[in-house]
């Protein structure tokens, strides 16, 4: 007897990625041709044309038509009851109906996949299905103990077609398969042929998600299958692929480190592998850089062991700096010379290096007395940095000093005290570098009914973690400050006794700080011993949280300060209670040098005792307005419990010994997954309950709502612009931290999906991270919206430019851009009108300004159908009413509010 689904799935074919809707697939024909231009720079466009084309050859599936398949039929399941159950919420009743079903056959392994592959919801392939839901309660009652089989109706052949029908559908049923039937147990054994086969046919996202849920990582080179993934742009594969894989992590952050070194030709490598959809216009070193930095954060890799990415981030910071002292004019002269200084190090490379970007910022006086400071030779500069110095050598002029050494600077002449926003004298600082002065203050704080406290160190300038370098605790009447490279030096117990002391013994004490989970984290880098300590410090305020809070009382600060739209953190708060700014000009700053300028010293006392006075009022704010807002006080566990990464999935208790755990290991129903983001849950079940609180709160516009969108979110990030939200969205490659800064600096809300919501949100407030569940773009952006409460209104539609992000548009008539059109070809025509302005014919920039509009982006047929062009004022694009606006309003036709 045949299977009832044989004839159904036998010629099924690949269906595209939701990540890239527009993928074609193509046959090794064209990788062949593909060798033959190598020398030739076309590969790259003959590679766009095969993307692009419609009627490219596919790529064969063979690895899928040779798993055998069994023969088998059950006839006994009640399709239309479990059906009414899972709709109507009576969930209970519908896990009863399929426990039944489980006991009254003899192999209820065959059974269920039988009952899955007939559910009609299995083509769906969601996560919220009935299908998956069956196999989900199916997994549950084995892992209960209540559905009790014996371990022999798992044989080779039951294995074998449970994993043929985990690969249907883009593998979305394999995860919870996998955990059901046991599939890790003699896995390379059964199936890692089948992987074998995916990457000879180049289908590595398969082969990805295949060898993660099997566990079969060890099997493989990070050449064979992440290096591949890297080039197609799927670094969310990469890391649900590297996830309790170690020896893959160090491997393929040694493999990318590899890559980096600037004698590695890229273009050949990728022309060698034959990668098909090998996302080019991304493929440069930089962002291979990137990325290998990112996971060598994320993984704890010693960045010691990847010395190319090293040296590229240290001249990123180079540049950064450079940014920071001629662009921005952020930084004392003084402070970035010693952070140039500290980034370049001994590098020979660097110094060069940084002599070339002197010369791109035009300051070739400052670069030569760089030359001369670190004795370069002729054959090591520039071009235009020997002209300057043959030109110096022979005249009178010469190049001005600047501070180099551990001169006396201006700040010792004058007093910076004396000009203190807050009555702070220099007598009232402690500085405290001895055993004895230590002791002393720790006397004085133990006695404190209250204090602030802040930290700093230097920044990364050198590519690796730099250690706390002062520690500031303030009362009313002092500031203490420690130095914590001294401390360092003492005996681990020793520390282990300072830090209780000034954290846990004086327990009544109320501890201030802002941003204090940064300052933990960086603490904890310097001194690992100290984290279970720090659990049991209590009474901390973080002014961070309060400030957020705060945020959204109308009228709680005082009205009349002028805004000030760069000021942020501890700054900004301290601006909104006293209309008084903070020099922040301090921040970055060598805090490893010694010993410290006073005006350094005065912005660090300034920084812990400013802390007391906004506790103050805030207080008194609070009392005055008789609000219901409560300053809340937490203990070190509550603020360090997002610290640790998420720990690795339990491994399956019937796989053997030297199986890896599958990424949905059993985890006997203690909740494992739900650390980082709750378990996807069938429809109407806890979704309801998710959106009760916000749904309940006045709706909002979208243009309210400001997000971030994290590396794997960008489609989600683009249907939300199209709305009308306010979304910056991050680059595969960046760093999840980025959005983190981005969510703090811009005041948004921050947008992630899976293992990195647990740590990003440990950074915020409630309510200022949010895990995606939704597995498509279109859902995310329904669940996003729903959770939030946004109505979206036709107005809302496309308001936002999809490229800048940008919300201001000038409008232009088919008439003034047709002229535009035919200046482009060369046809002369007089100054164009648009509203507000005009559009020069010359430059085509709008209004005067440096924005040029993108007149070759508009085909001349739509001249006659559209009444108005609308110009983003910020980049340029044109955009125009037609069928895709239509489109878009139907697809979110249920959300719309339409008056």
């Amino acid at each position: 007897m045949s299977s009832p689904y044989d004839d159904e799935e036998e010629e099924q074919e690949f269906e595209p990625d939701e990540e890239n809707p527009r993928k074609v697939l193509y046959s090794s024909d064209f990788s062949q041709n593909a060798t033959k231009t190598e020398s030739s720079s076309c590969w790259f466009d003959s590679l766009e044309q095969t993307r692009d084309s419609t009627r490219a050859p596919q790529r064969t599936r063979k690895w899928e038509k040779s798993i055998p398949r069994m023969t088998y039929c059950y006839e006994s399941f009640k399709y239309s009851t479990l059906k009414n159950y899972f709709h109507t919420k009576q969930f209970d009743a519908a896990e009863e109906l399929l426990r039944a079903f489980y006991s009254s056959q003899n192999n209820p392994f065959l059974a269920i996949l039988h009952v899955v592959v007939n559910e009609p919801s299995f083509h769906e392939a969601k996560k919220n299905s009935i299908a998956y839901f069956i196999i989900r309660q199916f997994d549950k009652a084995l892992r209960s103990g209540e559905c009790n089989q014996s371990i022999a109706l798992l044989d080779d052949s039951v294995k074998t077609e449970a994993f043929r029908i985990g690969l249907l559908k883009n593998c979305v049923y394999l995860d919870p398969i996998v955990s059901a039937f046991d599939l890790q147990v003699n896995a390379e054994r059964l199936f890692k042929h089948y992987v074998d086969m995916m990457i000879e046919d180049h289908f590595y996202k398969e082969a990805c998600l295949v060898a993660a849920a099997l566990g079969l990582q060890h099997c493989f080179s990070v050449r064979q299958i992440v290096i591949p993934l890297i080039y197609q742009d799927r670094i969310n594969l990469v890391e649900k692929y590297l996830h309790n894989s170690p020896q893959q992590q160090l491997e393929t952050v040694k493999t990318l480190d590899e890559m980096c070194d600037r004698s590695f030709n890229l273009r050949r490598e990728v022309l060698s592998t034959q990668v098909p959809f090998a996302k080019t216009q991304q493929l440069y070193k930089k962002n291979l850089c990137k990325l290998g930095a990112k996971l060598a954060k994320t993984y704890d890799i010693d960045p010691d062991l990847c010395p190319n990415i090293l040296l590229e981030k240290q001249l990123g910071t180079i540049r950064f700096l450079f940014h920071k002292r001629y662009s921005d004019n952020s930084i004392e002269n003084e402070n970035w010379i010693d952070l140039i200084k500290v980034a370049v190090g001994t590098s020979r490379f660097l110094q060069r290096q940084l002599i070339e970007v002197f010369v791109e910022f035009n300051d070739l006086e400052s670069g030569l007395k760089w030359t001369e400071y670190y004795k370069l030779s002729e054959e090591d500069l520039p071009v235009e940095v020997r002209r300057a110095k043959q030109l110096f050598s022979s005249s009178e002029t010469t190049v001005t000093e600047e501070i180099w050494d551990d001169a006396p600077s201006q700040d010792e002449a004058t007093n910076p005290f004396d000009g203190t926003p807050f009555p702070l004298k220099r007598e009232q600082v402690v500085w405290a570098d001895s055993k004895e002065t230590m002791e002393n203050a720790l006397r004085r704080i133990q006695q404190m009914d209250v204090f602030g406290i802040d930290m700093e160190w230097r920044p990364e300038v050198t590519g690796k973690a730099s250690p706390v370098s002062i520690i500031q605790v303030s009362s009313k009447s002092e500031v203490i400050i420690f130095d914590a490279l001294r401390l360092k030096e003492l005996p681990e117990d020793e520390i282990k006794k300072f830090f209780l002391r000034l954290f846990v013994e004086n327990k009544t004490c109320v501890k201030l700080g802002y941003g204090l989970l940064n300052d933990f984290r960086q603490l904890l880098k310097t001194f690992p011993f100290l984290e279970e300590l720090l659990h049991k410090a209590g009474n901390i305020v973080d002014l961070q949280t309060v400030h957020d809070k705060l945020r959204q009382i109308e009228g709680f600060f005082p009205a009349g300060h002028p805004p000030v739209p760069q000021l942020k953190g501890l700054a900004e708060l301290t601006y909104l209670c006293f209309g008084v700014l903070l020099d922040k000009t301090e921040q970055m700053s060598d805090w490893e040098k010694r010993p410290l300028k006073q005006v350094k010293l005065l912005y660090a006392a300034l920084d812990a005792f400013v802390l007391l006075r906004v506790h103050d009022f805030i207080e008194g704010r609070i009392s005055e307005m008789q609000t219901a807002f409560r300053i809340g006080h937490k203990t070190g566990r509550d603020f360090l419990k997002s610290r640790a990464r998420k720990k690795p999935f339990p491994v399956n208790p019937r796989a053997s010994s030297g199986a890896a755990s599958s990424l949905y290991g059993r985890g006997r129903g203690r909740g494992f997954l739900r650390s980082a983001v709750e378990e996807p849950q069938p429809a109407g079940r806890g979704r309801a309950a998710m959106l009760q609180r916000h749904t309940e709160e006045p709706p909002m516009k979208p243009a309210e709502l400001s997000v971030v969108c994290d590396t794997m979110l960008q489609g989600l990030g683009r249907q939300l612009r199209n709305c009308g939200v306010d979304v910056r969205m991050l680059d595969s490659y960046d760093d999840h931290d980025l959005a983190v800064k981005i969510a703090l600096e811009e005041n948004r809300v921050i947008l992630t999906k899976g293992s990195p919501f647990q740590k990003l949100s440990g950074y915020l407030s409630a309510g200022r991270c949010y895990a995606v569940r939704s597995a498509g773009a279109k859902e995310q952006c329904d669940e996003v919206l729903r959770h939030f409460n946004v109505k979206v209104s036709v107005e809302d539609i496309f308001s936002r430019c999809s490229t800048c992000n940008a919300n201001n548009y000038v409008k232009v008539t088919p008439d003034e851009m047709r002229r535009c059109i035919k200046k482009l070809k060369h046809e002369v025509e007089s100054p164009v009108a648009a509203s507000g302005g005009h559009i020069d014919l010359e430059t085509f920039h709008l209004n005067n300004s440096q924005v040029r509009v993108q007149v070759d982006t508009v085909p001349a047929s739509v001249l006659d159908r559209v009444d108005t062009f609308f110009v983003c004022s910020h980049c340029g694009k044109v955009y125009w009413e037609g069928p895709h606006f239509e489109r878009f309003q139907r697809q979110f036709a249920h959300i719309l509010k339409v008056e």
